[in-house]
């Protein structure tokens, strides 16, 4: 075997592997090895000093000026948690102006009924007058491996209850 015989058979190898890698996807799953010796590679997500996290907390209004925070683990405790999150913002985008329609109205005063039954059992005596929804962002430091209390960025959305639903 001489060295252009060589040359293309190499040549032919190569060839080979990259038709196989474009095909059919082989060698997708060791992107590993890149991200090992040159971490610029990785698809995975830099450690930063603090990072943004999405925060939702919820509070029942009484006599429209007292507030008391709710637990949402108990609070949707018969939904699924993975509702949660498409259940309040569908609230949120109902009450600050979204497209009102027929369908958004009825889930409006189901989330509303909903909410009434939970309060009192929750709180079964007292009358709240509402519900407020504060949405923002939380600082969470790596270093200290803590929360920031305060809500950055934070809307605040109100679902007052109506005379049909309590």
């Amino acid at each position: 075997m001489n060295t252009d015989d060589r040359k293309k058979l190499i040549f032919f190898i190569i060839l080979g592997f990259l038709f196989l890698h474009a095909a059919y996807g082989i060698g997708t799953k060791s992107t590993i090895f890149p991200s090992l010796i040159f971490p610029g590679f990785s698809t995975s997500a830099k450690f930063v000093d603090k990072v943004e996290l999405n925060a939702l907390n919820m509070y029942a209004i009484e006599n429209k000026n007292t507030f008391v925070l709710l637990d949402k683990d108990e609070f949707f405790s018969n939904i699924y948690y993975k509702y949660v999150n498409f259940l309040t913002k569908s609230i949120i985008l109902h009450e600050s102006g979204g497209p009102k329609k027929a369908a958004s109205a009825s889930a409006k005063k189901s989330f509303q009924e909903y909410a009434v039954k939970q309060l009192k059992q929750l709180y079964p005596n007292k009358k709240f007058d509402g519900i407020l929804i504060v949405e923002g962002k939380k600082i969470y430091d790596i270093a200290s491996n803590s929360a920031d209390a305060n809500i950055i960025d934070k809307h605040e959305t109100y679902v007052w209850f109506t005379n049909d639903t309590q």
